[in-house]
């Protein structure tokens, strides 16, 4: 620290407190303004700090579903779609003049289809290299295999899973945010929440024993169901069902066999007509047939994980019971 003495000599304000210690006792005279010292140092802790602090708690530690830590945030002008569900969430969160890409199966919002196909069950690359894309929105649950080839390519990606509904609240803020609309996607999430518990406040008076048993075909043949960690389920409960299959994971193949054991209240179809299920002999013997509450549901609103999925509860909710008007409470 440089000394000095006589007129018009120069006082260093120190910054380490040893050096403020000496300076005390060297130069007695000099009176140092600690309100100014402290307001210095409030100045150069929230200009040069605290934006090192703040940064390295948000999208620094951002990650997709599969815990690759994402690099590039904002605005996006080139985005690919690899699922209806995808494609849904990005034109719901106003992103749709960005998706330049999507497959076969997206048919919703009608817009949708006027974009590039580049595949259906299987993708093809070459158009998706050729489209030069900025970002990739890849349903894991759906394409595990795709992220490892779009590494090989060079091609920007994030990674997102809808497997149960909170997940796929997740993975919508996580589209959001990755693409500068965050607010966005969280106002659209607490929408859907208010919705599905508008629906749950109609039956909160009943007791469990009361809600239909419900049985939920996703395939007919195989016979194929939902299980208790899916966002189906999610639906079935939160529109006051009882999923008989919610102790089974996943969408499993079941034995026809274990339908007529649970004997179900109800069954919601997605693939089957209502006549054909009701008609077929296998059937007649569960309480749902006999009692002919047996519905075909779109499976767009209710096995797509997307922004409409309150209108698939809804929907639910006025079959499983039949006697209540939700619009009327």
């Amino acid at each position: 620290m440089k000394k000095s003495s006589g007129k018009g000599r120069d006082c260093y304000v120190p910054v380490i407190p040893k050096r403020i210690r000496i300076m005390q006792m060297q130069i007695k005279h000099i009176h140092i303004d600690k309100t100014k010292y402290f307001r210095g140092f409030l100045l150069l802790f929230f200009f040069i700090f605290l934006p090192y602090i703040a940064s390295g708690k948000d999208d620094d530690n951002l990650t997709d579903f599969r815990g690759r830590k994402i690099e590039k945030t904002g605005d996006f002008r080139r985005i690919i779609s690899l699922s209806p569900s995808t494609t849904e969430v990005l034109f719901g969160l106003g992103l749709g003049s960005r998706v330049v890409g999507v497959t076969s199966q997206c048919n919703y919002p009608p817009e949708a289809q006027s974009r590039t196909i580049v595949g259906d069950l299987y993708l093809d690359y070459e158009k998706i290299v050729d489209l030069k894309p900025d970002l990739v929105v890849v349903e894991l649950s759906l394409r595990p295999e795709v992220p490892s080839k779009l590494d090989r390519l060079n091609i920007n990606y994030i990674c997102i899973d809808s497997s149960d509904y909170e997940k796929f609240e997740k993975s919508v803020i996580l589209i959001g945010k990755v693409n500068g609309v965050e607010n966005s996607a969280i106002n659209i999430i607490d929408q859907m929440e208010d919705s599905i518990n508008r629906i749950k406040s109609k039956f909160k008076d009943l007791k469990q024993e009361e809600y239909p048993g419900v049985f939920v075909e996703i395939w007919d043949k195989p016979l194929m169901t939902a299980g208790g960690d899916t966002f189906i389920n999610y639906l079935v409960e939160n529109a006051g069902g009882v999923n008989i299959c919610r102790d089974l994971r996943g969408f499993p193949v079941l034995n026809p066999e274990t339908l007529l054991v649970r004997d179900p209240d109800l069954v919601i179809l997605t693939t089957s007509h209502e006549e054909d299920f009701l008609n077929n002999p296998v059937w007649r013997n569960i309480k749902a047939v006999k009692n002919k509450r047996v519905h075909y549901i779109n499976p767009d609103i209710f096995v797509r994980p997307t922004l409409r999925l309150p209108e698939g509860c809804s929907t639910l909710y006025r079959w499983f019971y039949p006697h209540d008007n939700l619009e009327q409470k």
